[in-house]
């Protein structure tokens, strides 16, 4: 199975150190970037942009964030996205139990689907091996 570059895009530490052990336990994944907000990651994505080599083909995406959430990051990647030749495939991870929110996460087209916190190593593995 080929190896996934990924970014992780989520403010809690915590769980980013934990997801990152997960990651590490089942080696599908190549580069691992982490962003703390919304706005680090698209800034990143902006000087990047024309070597799409450094970009990530999956990211995973938390809902509630400060300074740029999850809603805001697609709405101002649906703009960068169309300079990138690379596809990327985006899952929202959140614990929010707001039906409204994964409805709404579920019918935006960027998003490939909505995956609740915390995320288990079948979770992770089921989504890595679809990118294949």
């Amino acid at each position: 199975m080929k190896k996934v570059d990924l970014a992780i895009i989520d403010d809690d530490e915590m769980y980013v150190l934990a997801l990152k052990k997960l990651l590490e336990s089942i080696q599908l994944t190549d580069r691992t970037v982490y962003f703390e907000n919304g706005q680090v990651a698209l800034n990143y994505f902006d000087q990047w942009i024309h070597q799409s080599s450094l970009l990530p083909e999956l990211i995973l995406l938390d809902l509630n964030m400060p300074v740029t959430n999850g809603w805001q990051f697609i709405k101002e990647f649906k703009k960068l996205k169309m300079k990138i030749d690379k596809k990327i495939t985006i899952y929202m991870i959140s614990s929010t139990i707001n039906e409204d929110e994964i409805k709404r996460a579920r019918e935006v087209e960027e998003i490939t689907d909505f995956v609740c916190k915390p995320v288990t190593i079948h979770t992770l593995t089921k989504i890595l091996s679809q990118m294949n």
